[in-house]
């Protein structure tokens, strides 16, 4: 559902597919003004309020889905002395997974990159199988259509193995796309179309995700960029 892509001098880019427009499309989009947000908000009401239940939505059936799956809530700081990507600290790997520095009681911290760390560490426990975490992390890189410096994500560890890992993605990203197609389709219907939504519906009854290994993918990169 996410490519295709192509090359373009060297760089790749994306060519969109049935349900997302070219990239190039999805740069000219600016956001509203921000001093005029409450404009906006009462403006374009409905949308707001879809975005709001769609949100909604995404949160009870992660809830659900974990629940069902045995996987316990973990509820974790986004203040902390651990980085998740320390090579950001000493220039070993790109700048834009820095993490934010504060000073919390004349110490040094961070803000969360990501829970990972605290998550591993919990399914240590013999007593503790898989457990997960709903919260915001903080990377300094700069907003545009690929980054955020402040997002919410769902960070998931488990003792299992590399293909039951992948199993469990797909009955996840399955679930929600059901239970928002479900409980959500008059919202929805604010940003797609009847036609969309029957793709995304295709999508949540997929049987079988075409795989492809990482040495694959790298010849192809390399074959398409001719580095």
């Amino acid at each position: 559902m996410v490519g295709p892509y192509y090359t373009k001098g060297n760089k790749l880019a994306y060519a969109g597919n049935k349900l997302f427009k070219p990239l190039e499309e999805v740069r000219k989009i600016k956001p509203p003004d921000l001093s005029k947000r409450h404009i906006e908000i009462r403006k374009n009401s409905q949308k707001w309020a879809a975005i709001i239940k769609i949100w909604d939505e995404i949160f009870r059936a992660t809830i659900e889905f974990m629940k069902k799956k045995r996987v316990l809530f973990f509820d974790l700081p986004i203040t902390t002395r651990m980085i998740s990507s320390p090579g950001a600290l000493i220039g070993t790997i790109p700048s834009d997974v820095n993490p934010f520095e504060v000073k919390f009681f004349n110490k040094i911290t961070y803000l969360s990159q990501s829970s990972q760390l605290y998550l591993e560490f919990a399914i240590t426990n013999p007593q503790i199988n898989s457990v997960y975490f709903w919260g915001k992390s903080f990377r300094r890189e700069e907003a545009d259509f690929r980054h955020l410096p402040e997002f919410t994500h769902v960070e998931f560890e488990s003792n299992i193995d590399f293909e039951k890992n992948l199993q469990f993605q797909k009955d996840y990203l399955q679930f929600l796309v059901n239970s928002l197609i479900e409980n959500c389709e008059k919202e929805i219907l604010v940003f797609l179309t009847k036609k969309e939504i029957a793709e995304l519906d295709k999508f949540s009854k997929l049987e079988v995700f075409e795989k492809i290994t990482f040495h694959d993918a790298f010849k192809l990169l390399k074959k398409k960029n001719k580095k």
